[in-house]
């Protein structure tokens, strides 16, 4: 059996008359395998379903109450308290959790003076949270061309 990679990509090619390609891992799937016309036989082996299913799920989008309901929902548990504002809903599971690491998510919500959540921005100070961009860039930085005054 000889081998060739390229581009990621790692072609085997095997001297025999006819020979069949099967797998019984249940993470792996093998498509193809028909005769061509050539007399070569051409197969794609990819992930199961049951692989891709589950990769799937990381990036998904969790639903943010007990009861399976977003915050943005008015008879979901997490409309009312303090979970309606934690700047959390319609995150990722793994967002969620770095921003508990962090201390930018929980039980302790910051507020001004006023009870406006706020928000540390990349440059170290705290925001009122509408005042600041996605990316922790204040938005009045951005109008001004990083020019605070």
């Amino acid at each position: 059996m000889d081998s060739e990679t390229k581009d990621n990509v790692t072609t085997y090619t095997v001297n025999a008359n006819d020979t069949l390609v099967t797998s019984d891992n249940t993470l792996v799937t093998v498509n193809g395998g028909t005769l061509g016309e050539d007399k070569v036989r051409t197969y794609t082996l990819g992930l199961s379903t049951a692989v891709t299913d589950k990769l799937a799920q990381l990036s998904a989008k969790n639903a943010d109450g007990r009861d399976g309901k977003l915050g943005s929902e008015t008879d979901a548990i997490a409309s009312a308290g303090i979970a309606k504002a934690d700047g959390l809903n319609e995150e990722t599971a793994t967002y969620k959790v770095n921003a508990l690491r962090h201390g930018e998510a929980g039980s302790v919500v910051y507020t001004d003076a006023n009870g406006n959540r706020i928000v540390k921005a990349t440059d170290g100070n705290y925001y009122k949270a509408t005042e600041v961009n996605a990316n922790g860039v204040v938005k009045t930085l951005l109008k001004n061309n990083g020019d605070s005054s």
